[in-house]
């Protein structure tokens, strides 16, 4: 699993202002298959049809999770979410609820995050 400094300088590739995060996916034997960081201007339509089941429809541009895994186009088994402060210190990174719906259609078993400790969280599924 890549180190949360290397999930960092992967969040800062995001032209986001305010919400820089990074999302990686992993198969089952902890082999990397994808990597993403959210982005402002750009939509998907899974990321669209989530937002809309979530009630949150105003919502589109693209989160790292969902185009993680879009990317990943194998079966996922852990996805590592990091989000940034502007000073490089890992935020709470746990999915939102348009994420969250994604992530469990598509059988992922664990979460990796960040809570508002600052601490590193494995949620099995």
């Amino acid at each position: 699993m890549l180190k949360t400094e290397s999930m960092l300088d992967i969040a800062f590739n995001s032209a986001a202002q305010q919400h820089k995060v990074a999302c990686a996916c992993y198969d089952k034997r902890g082999r990397l298959l994808s990597t993403a960081w959210n982005m402002p201007c750009k939509s998907h339509p899974i990321q669209a049809k989530y937002a809309e089941l979530a009630g949150m429809s105003e919502r589109i541009n693209l989160h790292a999770e969902v185009l993680a895994l879009i990317r990943a186009k194998e079966n996922v088994h852990t996805i590592h979410i990091v989000r940034t402060s502007r000073l490089g210190i890992p935020k709470a990174s746990f999915p939102c609820k348009i994420c969250m719906g994604y992530i469990l259609d598509s059988d992922v078993k664990e979460i990796v995050f960040h809570n508002y400790n600052g601490e590193q969280v494995i949620e099995t599924l």
